[in-house]
């Protein structure tokens, strides 16, 4: 039996640049489609949305702020580096009674390990149900490795209400990296990680 304070809390990381709103649709709707996407039986559903990009025009300021999306702006790889970090930090508040959603809404940095599945592997360990977004056209070997993701949207589907898809590439995360590089790389990520949040024991606890 569910808590009478059962609340569904969810996070979406939404890179801008990557995934500009769809033609003939509004950023205004995207607030209630999250929440018609993530419904659950909790008596409250908290939705929280977090914009990255590198710049907006004045134009979609104004509509990101009427929508109530706050915005961390940079070039991609620390757009990306503060999203691992913000998920994280989000994914720890969170230990009550009650799901937790993590909508990934970015395209990770080709040819670099960035430890973006790692990362999403580890909060699916713990419980977090993790939504990953990929292009219209994406073929379903570029959809995440199956340990890293729950379910996975078309861009223009998730805003259009459909549902998403069961993730079924067998790949698992780190398959296709060498080993010395991944190393090299979580720890620079881990580092980067750590300095944002003053203490990095609970990072590699989680």
């Amino acid at each position: 039996m569910e808590p009478s304070h059962y609340v569904s809390y969810t996070l979406v990381l939404w890179d801008v640049n990557d995934f500009p709103v769809p033609q003939d649709h509004h950023v205004k709707m995207f607030d209630s489609i999250v929440r018609k996407a993530v419904a659950s039986k909790a008596y409250r559903d908290v939705i929280d949305i977090q914009g990255y990009c590198e710049k907006l025009t004045e134009e979609e300021e104004f509509d990101f702020c009427n929508a109530r999306i706050r915005f961390y702006f940079a070039e991609k790889s620390y757009r990306l580096q503060r999203m691992l970090m913000d998920m994280l930090i989000f994914a720890r508040k969170f230990r009550g009674p009650g799901d937790v959603n993590i909508i990934i809404v970015a395209k990770d940095i080709p040819n670099v390990n960035t430890e973006l599945f790692s990362v999403m592997e580890t909060l699916r360990r713990r419980g977090c149900k993790v939504f990953f977004v990929v292009p219209d056209g994406a073929p379903e070997s570029d959809f995440p490795p199956r340990n890293s993701a729950n379910f996975v949207w078309r861009w223009t589907s998730l805003f259009k209400g459909d549902s998403p898809t069961v993730v079924i590439n067998t790949d698992q995360v780190g398959t296709s990296q060498v080993p010395q590089k991944r190393q090299k790389t979580r720890k620079g990520v881990s580092r980067v990680l750590a300095k944002s949040v003053g203490n990095p024991a609970w990072i590699n606890r989680m």
